[in-house]
């Protein structure tokens, strides 16, 4: 798989933040793998969300040489509880764990037992800013 590398520097536009990805020059001539969204994946049985039984961490996995976005604003549906990723992260192949918040106040139930099937809702931008603030 190629690697990609996230650069330090960043642009910040109006309430846009851009982050340029750059490869590892030995990787420069190998093409990039095809990059899709969280809710993309999921539909395409490429992205995986498992439980740790750690209510602020899952473990996500990808399926396949593609890269997935999985912003810090998707609300993760199904498992003990509901959550949300700590920041937006590109994944490459592979298990990968997760920090997340929980969106539901005392609802933890790791007995229900739901897979993570559904990427549906995105929290707005005031729920998001109290997610950061009640860090």
């Amino acid at each position: 798989m190629t690697r990609v590398q996230e650069s330090s520097r960043f642009s910040l536009q109006a309430n846009v933040l851009v982050v340029p990805l750059f490869r590892e020059a030995q990787n420069a001539e190998k093409e990039l793998p095809q990059v899709l969204s969280a809710r993309q994946a999921l539909r395409q049985d490429r992205l995986r969300i498992h439980e740790t039984g750690n209510v602020p961490e899952l473990v996500v996995e990808v399926i396949g040489d593609v890269l997935v976005l999985l912003p810090e604003s998707e609300v993760l549906v199904g498992g003990g509880q509901n959550r949300t990723p700590v920041a937006t992260v590109l994944l490459g192949q592979g298990q990968h764990r997760v920090p997340v918040r929980c969106v539901q106040q005392a609802r933890w139930n790791p007995q229900r037992g739901q897979p993570f099937t559904r990427l549906e809702h995105t929290l707005p931008y005031g729920v998001r800013l109290a997610k950061y603030q009640s860090a």
